[in-house]
């Protein structure tokens, strides 16, 4: 079992090396559509067992370097209790100024349009990061199918997909430098980040 989790980690399944011709084998995915309300729908994908069983344990792994890269673009998706740390901050950042604003961004479909070529980049840029090139390869290089129950396949193309447990580092990764680059410019405005809620208050 062990042998088959580093292989698909690596890149490959069974005895050949990933490409554009058996991608296909670990990145398909089963997608279902959560109701948000108000008619808007949120699509979810769940890829088969081993996708999942080695994204999370290469998430795991590299946890630490995660969530560093993360914390430079205040994202706390990573941290421990971010989601909570992220609200407090909010709110005694609030509470000490009264006069300030809180803007929060909330992204239609983020996760879906995020940027693959950013995602890749900002892996390949960063050593701590770049053991997850070759499972990202064969996971987003191309189209993979979305099965919708017995009703229709799908092709996923572009950004990530929420339900993957590398989902949310890639729609960070994709944004990150986009929110580092706000952070430098207006030093005065605190940038509070979890996955893809961001809230800049000043």
């Amino acid at each position: 079992m062990a042998t088959i989790l580093s292989r698909v980690g690596c890149g490959q399944f069974g005895l050949r090396q990933s490409n554009g011709a058996n991608t296909h084998l670990v990145s398909g995915s089963r997608l279902i559509a959560l109701d948000r309300g108000d008619g808007r729908i949120r699509p979810v994908a769940v890829g088969e067992c081993l996708r999942r069983l080695v994204a999370s344990c290469l998430v795991r792994a590299h946890r630490p370097d995660i969530e560093h890269r993360c914390l430079r673009a205040n994202n706390l998706a990573f941290s421990n209790d971010g989601c909570n740390v992220g609200i407090k901050t909010v709110q005694t950042l609030l509470q000490a100024n009264p006069e300030w604003l809180c803007v929060e961004t909330d992204l239609a479909n983020a996760f879906q349009r995020a940027s693959r070529e950013d995602m890749l980049a900002e892996l390949y840029a960063d050593d701590g990061l770049r053991d997850l090139v070759p499972l990202f390869l064969s996971l987003y290089s191309g189209s993979s199918n979305l099965f919708y129950a017995e009703v229709a396949m799908l092709l996923s193309r572009e950004g990530s997909q929420q339900g993957c447990p590398l989902g949310t580092l890639l729609f960070v990764l994709s944004t990150a430098a986009t929110v580092e680059d706000v952070i430098a410019a207006f030093p005065n405005v605190t940038v509070v980040a979890f996955a893809d809620d961001v809230r800049f208050l000043g």
